[in-house]
């Protein structure tokens, strides 16, 4: 199963956003854009209507 997460945060360093990776499991991988994320993650910033519909049916978590 690959699971592909789309970190909402556009102000999320570079360096957060590879450190994340390094620890990511097999199959799993981090979305540049919502278009087809199984997850949404944020911590303050608004999930959009725009950005549920972007990902579609694969959607399966918001947090």
């Amino acid at each position: 199963m690959s699971v592909a997460i789309y970190l909402a945060d556009p102000h999320i360093r570079a360096e957060q956003i590879e450190a994340i990776r390094t620890h990511l499991p097999a199959g799993w991988t981090l979305a540049e854009r919502p278009e087809g994320a199984t997850a949404i993650l944020t911590e303050k910033v608004d999930i959009s209507a725009g950005m549920l519909a972007a990902a579609g049916a694969s959607l399966r978590l918001v947090a």
